[in-house]
């Protein structure tokens, strides 16, 4: 819709929508369910699955989560080129070690991450970001890095909807370490796309002022995302302004 705005400045705070860049996070239904699985899994070592499509602020929410415990969160977003030396590499190097030996066995790297942890004062949090990329030779070790971490590190696999519908799917047919990945899974949270009233109250925040500007922009939106995205395209326009 903004293609089609004559921008004007009196519908904006100008100081907060060009201040895009420092993302504002609302304490959102989505926000406060996956603060308190973090915190739930850090506290009792847990091991949950996160469902959210893109866009419904789980990684946002990640990042504040990770702001508020620097020391004991160890986040990894996986990429599709990661084989699975790599992917379990990283976990490592995340938990504030690396692997010296480069030959070194999965197995090997696996119980690392594991003694490594364990050897950390307090409890911990490993959040794999982007599972649906994981491959299915990534998710037969799962298990095995559950049991390795249990003892004062909870887990959390956060995944599109198509990667809770992949592993229901791989279980009914009995795959190969997807029934045993199953079992240490303690439960799988589904995420709601966000509301009307969080995408409007979003806009309020990045310094929307004109109320049927804001009911328009959040109609034409989504998901979080979204709205991020309009906010910049906005904050362009009233620079473009400026200039």
């Amino acid at each position: 819709m903004e293609n089609f705005y004559e921008f004007d400045a009196n519908h904006f705070d100008l100081d907060l929508l060009l201040d895009y860049q420092n993302k504002k996070i609302i304490e959102s239904t989505n926000y406060c369910t996956i603060m308190q699985a973090c915190d739930d899994c850090m506290r009792y070592s847990r091991m949950y699955g996160i469902v959210a499509e893109p866009g419904y602020g789980k990684s946002s929410t990640f990042e504040h989560f990770i702001l508020n415990n620097k020391n004991n969160v160890h986040y990894i977003s996986l990429k599709r080129a990661m084989s699975n030396k790599d992917f379990y590499n990283k976990i490592l190097e995340r938990s504030g070690w690396s692997n010296v030996y480069k030959t070194s066995r999965l197995y090997d790297i696996i119980e690392s991450i594991g003694y490594h942890l364990a050897q950390l004062p307090g409890k911990h949090l490993l959040i794999i970001d982007e599972a649906g990329k994981l491959s299915h030779n990534q998710r037969l070790c799962l298990h095995d890095l559950r049991d390795a971490v249990k003892s004062n590190t909870g887990v959390i696999l956060a995944g599109p909807n198509y990667f809770h519908a992949e592993l229901l799917d791989q279980r009914s047919k009995q795959l190969q370490g997807i029934p045993e990945l199953f079992r240490r899974i303690d439960m799988f949270i589904t995420l709601d796309p966000p509301s009307n009233n969080e995408k409007r109250e979003l806009f309020r925040q990045n310094g929307f002022k004109n109320q049927l500007l804001i009911n328009s922009a959040s109609k034409s939106c989504e998901h979080l995302g979204d709205v991020y995205r309009t906010v910049e395209n906005f904050a362009i326009l009233a620079k473009r302004r400026k200039s």
